[in-house]
């Protein structure tokens, strides 16, 4: 059954209804059928659901329409209570029944009719409830400004007794939003209900109640909806984006609707939004418009955004950068990858094919898939050229596989990452495969074409470098080529065996491959000795494999006139194999005796019905005859120089000998000489020698064959008049490709090594040096002689005529007229190689600069020709300079890196300075330089074809900041000295700043280490290396300690200065680190010997040096110039016995070592590069003197014990004069220093015998006459002994000196020859007992002239070690020659014994009344003497060391003069001294100058005394303490009348006087006052000499010391 009531046709109540009835009506038509015509509810209420609601007590009117032929019967259910009615059938009958409902509920109103036919119902439902009341509204306290979307909530409260109200509805009216929400309120039920604010502005809330019958309003109010932006950020999606890409955003927090904003997006796009009606709408993401960031670069996005609430403003930075195109990486290896060599090149190109952008900051990793990745970070890493090419990595792959190589290039806006595979196989001549068929020729008139496949890997063509060579037969000469295919054939026409020999080399693989080749099947194969001896030998062969047949014959010729061998077979049943064996299966063998010699090869035919093969034997045979009966002829006496033929003949053999070798076994060679001796009329074997030494020879030649040999003897004399040995070079240096190598600029000298014999030694005045030099040209091979006027001497200085760089012949003959025909010549050949030039800007490699203030250029300073050498004004210099604007940093590193060929800087745009081209360049304004910019200034340094390049980079900026520099002033050469000072200098330039300003600047120092992996600078920390560095880090200089810098590093020193009120700037110098020579050994002949008896020499090898490159290089280096000096180490000092390029020395004598260390000392070969960087090679040596050496032999030689040490030393006398006027002919300055200061060191060593002059035998007689007479005669006699040996210490000692002298007229000296002359004068003077006044004169002014020549050469050395050395040798020399010292004033005689004491009784008897006055006499008579010679030595030692020592202040004083070189060296120098080197040796000498003339003015005290003269005044002169303590000691004073007394008393006052004024030389530096006895120092610690820095700080000129009398 279907619902009766329709609700369309259902009229809602209004308030006016809400009261009245409800009337409803219902039509129930039932036709004849008893079917429903019509079902209509009709009256007020309201429906819902088909529910009819109506108030309580409401009265209900039911009307019932009626349509039926028939009875009906109806009846209606109120729910409550039911009424029955029935109707006659008929028209429509109308029925209305009322009912009112007295109670709360639901009620089913139905109805239902029926007739005799059918029946119907129908049914609606009744709610009463009561009327709305008592409700309540609870807003919450919700403020009146809210968020979009935010959720409001509200409290609806019922409360009281009339309840239901019926289904109950709220209308929310939440601004535009219109809600109803059903619910159902219980009594004192609280119903919370929401409302959502989804949309912005100023809005009405209205909350109304509904039930079916009522409505009330319960709420109102006004609210504001505004998005709350205080959290809202707007930032960029990355940290970096690409240039020419659209950036994106991230919005955080972002608000519910729409904002009014303004973006400015730091490039000149500027976005805006606003209006009402735009906050209205949702929010979305703000569309970027199209932006102008088409460069790379940091730019500052700002955002303000609002609505009619709240606001925000912020800004951001966006940064470009070029990105990395698509790419792809190539790789130049289609195939596997050999290794060796194992080089593939790895190609990045663009995908594009074309030219790109340059990316930033690129970062690439390469993984090589062998294990090794490698990192490196580049500004400019990846350059695309127009192929689209942007770099090239080449590896070397080392290990076998496939290696997945992959190439990971990255910056902060994009990556790319690209993969290549490389397959490796490891190579060598072993895996070559080499395959080929087996043949068998049937018949003798087949060719057969052999074929041979080789098989490398899968390679279709063979590998690059394999060169191969084959030869198909054994008379082929093989040719090597490099192998282009993979196979071989040859047509092989004749039958017989073949020797095939296929060869490879790969690299440094060798292979050879040896096959044979039969074109035929027999074989015949040799199984004994291949060696054998005429009809001795039995050689044996067996022949196996033939061609099958029936019978077969074989003949074998044996070549050697015998009758053939022929052997018939007839064959058997045989099975078929591959190799079918002769008749039984067994091979045959056969044997033979050769019956005379040769070299044989058998010829075998083998004969059958299928053909014939001719075989050769595959192994030729050696028969020999013996060897027996060789004769060996030579002369009996050779002429130095001549060469040497022996010769072997056959004597009287008459049978021929084959393949002899005979080993010539010379004394310092051995040649081995291979040839036949068949006819013993004409055939001889013979060789050639020139001998370099004297002497017997005993020659042995060994001859042999295979089987036999013959020994030989021959003994000649090789003899010279006047020449130990032929040999003046080394014999290295003999060939032009093995030229000895020295740079133009080290004047080294070529010394002839060619030693007198001691026939000619007393002709040396008459021998002659002639000396030839020619240039070699090497494109013609031809000589050009060079005019040169050269003295005769031994030694030659090749730049003294040239300095051309080029190769030279150098030709020494040697000669005495008298002996014409005895002569030697030598020759060798030099190249002469012009160092590169030196070009530096100064004040530092990178600097900042404040744009208006002027900008020097000095190049002058650090700018040299090492020919000319530093500091010296060079005209042929040319500059030329050349400024560029640099885009950025990063390429500005890449320009500056160590190790960087990075000149495209070149094409940058010019910088726009007017630089003339001149070695100074002021004042160049800077007030037009655009700010944040880097220039970079270019400087070209030339002469004739070298040229050399530096560059500085400068910063220009806004900032007010002083302009900055760093100057080296120490170790400033090409590169850095690991093992020197290094010392860098600081200037600054504000123009704007006040005194107190600039002397309130604070600096800081950093070091940095390039490191070569990562390509960057590392800091090193300066705590770590502080204990290596003498400033502090705040220092203005920085002086560095030898070996801070590793060898072989780039460094770079940075200075940051900042000045109170400016901003800080920098300034960076760089440099590399000189490596010291390596890879090399040297070594002596003998590590024992006597001195001036044994020969040392040292030989070095394999040395070699980087030069002037970065890097070392093994394949090169071996072909730098080196210099190589040997120093001997004793207890006198340091001795420079060689120095030189040559490789090997001159044989040279050694100075006896000291007794006290067993005679044992250090030797050291110090191997030195360009800038004397060194390598040292130590050896011990033993070396005696060599009188007992020269006894012994005397006493062997004459086998006599009767010759005395007397004897020996007279002869050793003699041979040292002889040597003296040989070496002074000789005119070298290394070997005259060598002679004097070896020998001088042996004349040291020769104890003074104190033999007593006095006769005591004639002083026996009581004649006092004879006696007197007796003692008058002895004070005559001078010790004989003493007076030969101080006459040839004299000799040699004026050697030395002249050799000096002579050098220096003709040329200044080196600051190398000053070290040696210094080092080796101060070892002459050990013994002053034997140095005679002439000789002290010469070591006086020689010393003199020496520490002269240092003070010359300060001004261009660089180099501090050598002038710290040098100094130091110079005053080690002036101690020896203070330390000469006086005559012993005591009342003894020589051998020590007082001739007072009367008890001294040698043969029981003391000493009778004339020996005391004999002994008085002498010994005052010696006194005097001596005090005469050392009152003038005195005068002479206080004058030499009085210069020396100015000079050692005049090389302090130059150091700290303005604008020289070395300004800052002595404050290097002040630092130095104080730790022992000048400091103390000036003091020292300073020291013993005043002793020296405190001792002078005491011994002319003594001696006027002595002599009666009245000299008040005179006694002291020279002896004063200080300007107040002149008096000197009255009892002094008196004259003649005082005599001796007076002498001893004015003696005794001076010598304390000397000793008070050494008291207060030790005070501090102010104030003096004087006492009687000489200068004392006051109890505040004034009056003595000041410390040492003080005197540093004085004006020039001023005396050091002021308060020292000099």
């Amino acid at each position: 059954m279907g619902s009766i009531l329709d609700s369309n046709q259902i009229v809602a109540l209004t308030e006016d209804d809400t009261q009245a009835p409800v009337m409803s009506s219902i039509k129930i038509n039932l036709d004849q059928n008893g079917t429903m015509i019509e079902k209509v509810l009709v009256g007020p209420g309201k429906i819902e659901s088909e529910t009819l609601f109506i108030y309580l007590d409401q009265v209900v009117t039911v009307t019932v329409e009626i349509q039926s032929d028939i009875e009906v019967i109806f009846g209606v259910d109120y729910g409550d209570s039911i009424s029955v009615s029935e109707t006659c059938g008929g028209p429509i009958s109308a029925y209305k029944l009322t009912h009112t409902y007295a109670t709360i509920g639901v009620f089913n109103l139905s109805v239902e009719a029926s007739n005799m036919v059918n029946n119907q119902s129908s049914f609606l439902s009744i709610e009463t409830v009561y009327p709305i009341n008592n409700i309540h509204f609870d807003d919450k306290s919700t403020p009146l400004l809210v968020e979009p979307d935010s959720v409001l909530l509200f409290d609806v409260i019922a409360s009281g007794t009339s309840f239901p109200f019926g289904k109950t509805e709220l209308m929310i009216e939440c601004g535009a939003n219109v809600t109803n929400e059903t619910f159902t309120l219980t009594q004192d039920g609280i119903q919370t209900i929401n409302c959502t604010m989804d949309e912005v502005g100023n809005h009405t809330i209205v909350v109304t109640i509904m039930s079916p019958l009522d409505r009330l309003e319960l709420y109102r109010r006004d609210f504001r909806v505004w998005d709350n932006l205080t959290l809202f950020t707007f930032q960029p999606s990355a940290e970096a984006f690409a240039v020419g890409n659209l950036p994106s955003f991230n919005y955080t927090n972002p608000p519910v609707f729409n904002f009014d904003y303004v973006i400015d997006f730091g490039e000149g796009t500027i976005l805006e939004n606003n209006g009402i009606e735009h906050l209205r709408t949702r929010y979305t993401d703000i569309t970027i418009p199209v932006l102008n960031y088409n460069t790379s670069g940091t730019y500052i996005v700002s955002f303000s955004a609002s609505n009619h609430a709240y606001s925000k403003s912020m800004s951001t930075a966006v940064i470009f950068e070029y990105a990395i195109p698509p790419s792809n990486l190539q790789v130049d290896i289609t195939d596997l990858l050999l290794v060796p060599p194992g080089l593939a090149k790895f190609s990045v190109y663009s995908d594009s094919g074309a030219a790109e952008i340059t990316p930033t900051n690129v970062t690439c990793t390469y993984e090589f898939g062998d294990g090794v990745t490698i990192t490196i970070t580049n500004c400019c890493l990846l350059n695309y050229d127009a192929t689209g090419l942007a770099i090239v990595v080449p590896y070397v792959f080392t290990t076998e596989g496939s290696m997945n190589v992959s190439f990971e290039c990255e910056n902060r806006v994009s990556s790319e990452l690209m993969f290549a595979e490389v397959e490796t196989k490891l190579m060598n001549v072993t895996l070559i495969e080499i395959t080929h068929y087996e043949f068998l020729l049937m018949n003798n008139s087949d060719p057969i074409t052999f074929d041979i496949q080789y098989n490398i890997f899968n390679f279709t063509i063979p590998p690059v470098n394999l060169t191969y060579g084959i030869t198909w037969e054994s008379t082929e000469t093989m040719k090597y080529t490099e192998m282009t295919r993979l196979n071989d054939s040859h047509v092989y026409s004749v039958r017989g065996n073949n020797l095939l020999t296929i060869y490879f080399e790969y690299y440094s693989g060798q292979r050879t491959e040896r096959k044979y080749i039969r074109s035929g099947t027999v074989e015949f194969i040799l199984i004994s000795s291949r060696i054998g001896q005429t009809d001795t030998t039995s050689i044996d062969f067996t022949v196996k494999r033939h061609l099958l047949s029936d019978d077969h014959s074989i003949s074998i010729d044996w070549g050697d006139g015998s009758p053939d061998t022929s052997r018939s077979y007839t064959a058997t049943t045989i099975p078929p194999q591959s190799n079918p064996v002769i008749s039984t299966g067994a091979p045959t063998t056969e044997s033979h005796v050769f019956i005379k010699a040769g070299i044989f090869t058998p010829v075998i035919t083998f004969s059958s019905v299928r053909g014939i093969e001719i075989l050769d034997l595959n192994d030729t045979i050696y028969i020999e005859n013996k060897i027996q009966g060789l004769e060996i002829s030579t002369e009996d006496r050779y002429t130095f120089a001549d060469t040497i033929a022996p010769i072997i003949s056959m004597g009287n053999t008459t049978y021929p000998v084959r393949n002899i070798s005979c080993y010539f076994n010379y004394t310092d060679a051995g040649i081995t000489v291979i040839g036949d001796l068949l006819d013993n009329s004409t055939d001889t074997i013979q060789t050639v020698i020139e001998y370099s030494d004297l002497g017997e020879k005993n020659l042995l030649v060994t001859c042999s064959n295979y089987l036999s040999e013959q020994t030989l003897q021959a003994v000649y004399l090789v003899f010279s008049v006047c020449f130990d040995s032929s040999r003046m070079f080394d014999r290295v240096y003999a060939s032009v490709s093995t030229a000895l190598k020295i740079y133009s600029s080290n004047p080294q000298t070529i010394t002839g090594r060619s030693t007198i014999t001691d026939v000619c030694k007393n002709r040396t005045d008459n021998i002659r040096y002639t000396w030839k030099l020619q240039r070699f040209n090497q494109s013609t091979s031809t000589l050009q002689d060079i005019a040169i006027s050269h003295p005769n001497s031994i030694s030659f200085t090749v730049l003294d005529f040239t300095s051309e760089p080029g190769i030279y012949r150098l030709e020494l003959t040697v000669f005495f007229p008298e002996y014409p025909d005895d002569y030697i010549t030598d020759v060798m050949f030099l190249q002469l190689i012009d160092p590169p030039l030196v070009g530096n800007i100064e004040f530092g490699s990178k600097r900042e600069v404040s744009i208006g203030i002027p900008v020097n250029f000095d190049a002058k300073l650090s700018s040299f020709d090492p020919k000319i050498g530093h500091g010296i004004e060079d005209p042929d210099l040319r500059f030329s300079w050349n400024c560029y604007r640099i885009a950025d940093s990063a390429a500005v590193d890449s320009y500056t890196a160590p190790y960087s060929n990075d000149t495209s800087y070149r094409s940058a745009p010019p910088c726009g300075f007017t630089l003339p081209s001149q070695s100074i360049i002021n004042g160049i304004d800077t007030a037009g330089v655009q700010p944040n910019s880097w220039y970079l200034v270019e400087l070209e340094v030339t002469k004739d074809v070298r040229r050399v390049t530096d560059i500085q980079v400068l910063y220009f900026s806004n900032a007010d900041t002083p302009l900055l520099g760093i100057s080296c002033q120490l170790n400033c050469l090409q590169k850095v000295l690991s093992d020197d000072i290094t010392y860098f200098h600081s200037s600054i330039t504000c123009p704007s700043c006040s005194p107190e300003q600039l002397n309130s600047v604070t600096y800081s120092w950093s070091v940095y280490k390039y490191n070569v992996i990562t390509g960057q600078d590392d800091l090193l920390n300066w705590v770590d290396i502080s204990s290596y560095i003498s400033t502090v880090q705040s220092d203005r200089e920085f002086n560095a300690k030898p070996f801070l810098f590793e060898e072989g590093a780039s460094y770079a020193v940075e200075l940051e200065a900042t000045i109170p009120g400016k901003d800080p700037t920098k300034t960076t110098i760089r440099f590399d680190v000189n490596y010291r020579p390596y890879g090399g050994v040297c070594e002596f002949n003998t590590l024992t010997g006597f001195a001036t008896v044994t020969k040392f020499q040292v030989t070095c090898d394999g040395w070699m040096d980087e030069s002037f490159r970065r890097d070392r290089d093994a394949l090169i280096d071996g072909g730098e110039p080196v210099v190589y000096r040997v120093e001997q180490f004793t207890r006198l000092g340091t001795f420079v016995v060689y120095e030189g390029s040559e490789r090997s020395t001159p044989p040279f004598f050694l100075q006896p070592c000291d007794e006290r260390d067993s005679y044992d000392c250090e030797v050291v070969v110090k191997i030195m590069d360009f800038v004397r960087s060194e390598a040292n090679e130590k050896f011990i040596v033993n070396v005696q003197a060599p009188l007992d050496y020269y006894l012994s032999k005397a006493r062997n030689e004459t086998n006599s014990t009767d010759i005395t040490t007397d004897e020996i030393l007279e002869e050793f006398y003699q041979r040292i004069e002889q040597d003296i006027n040989v070496t002074l002919n000789y005119d070298s300055f290394l070997i005259g220093i060598m002679t004097a200061s070896t020998y001088g060191a042996v004349l040291n060593t020769i104890p003074l015998e104190q033999s007593p002059i006095e006769d005591f035998g004639l002083i026996q007689s009581n004649d006092s006459i004879t006696a007197r007479q007796t003692i008058v005669d002895s004070l005559r006699i001078i010790d004989p002994k003493k007076q030969r040996l101080q006459n040839v210490m004299e000799g040699v000692i004026l050697l030395f000196t002249d050799t000096v002298n002579k050098t220096t007229r003709t040329a200044p000296l080196t600051l190398n020859d000053i070290l040696i002359a210094s080092s080796s004068l101060a070892s002459l003077i050990d013994n002053p007992e034997i140095i005679t006044g002439r000789a002290q004169s010469a070591i006086s002014n020689t010393a003199e002239d020496l520490s002269n020549s240092l003070v010359a050469k300060l001004e261009t050395s660089v180099i501090i070690k050598d002038i710290l050395k040098t100094m130091e040798a110079i005053n080690t020399l002036q101690d020896k020659v203070i330390d000469l010292g006086g005559p012993d004033m005591t009342g003894k005689l020589p051998n020590g014994v007082d001739y007072s004491n009367t008890d001294w009784n040698p043969e029981g008897d003391g000493f009778n009344p004339y020996e005391q006055e004999y002994f008085a006499k002498l010994i005052n008579r010696r006194k005097a003497a001596d005090i005469d010679r050392f009152i003038e030595n005195a005068k002479e030692t206080e004058r030499v060391c009085e210069k020396i020592w100015e000079n050692s202040f005049e090389i302090m004083d130059k150091a700290t003069a303005d604008n020289t070189t070395f300004k800052t060296i002595n404050r290097n120098f002040a630092s130095e001294l104080t730790k022992g080197t000048i400091r103390e040796i000036l003091a020292r000498q300073r020291a013993k100058t005043t002793i020296a003339q405190l001792m002078l003015g005491n011994q002319t005290g003594i001696t006027e005394g002595q002599t009666g003269v009245a000299g008040s005044t005179e006694s002291h002169t020279g002896v004063t303490g200080s300007t107040e303590g002149q008096t000197g000691s009255t009892e002094g004073q008196t004259g003649s009348t005082e005599g001796q007394t007076g002498s001893q008393t004015g003696n005794t006052d001076v010598q304390t006087g000397s000793t008070e004024g050494q008291t207060g030389g030790t005070g501090g530096p102010s104030g003096s006052t004087g006492s009687p006895g000489g200068q004392t120092a006051s109890t505040d610690g004034s009056g003595g000499h000041p410390p040492f820095g003080e005197f540093l700080d004085k004006p020039l000129g001023q005396p050091p010391f002021e308060d020292t009398p000099k």
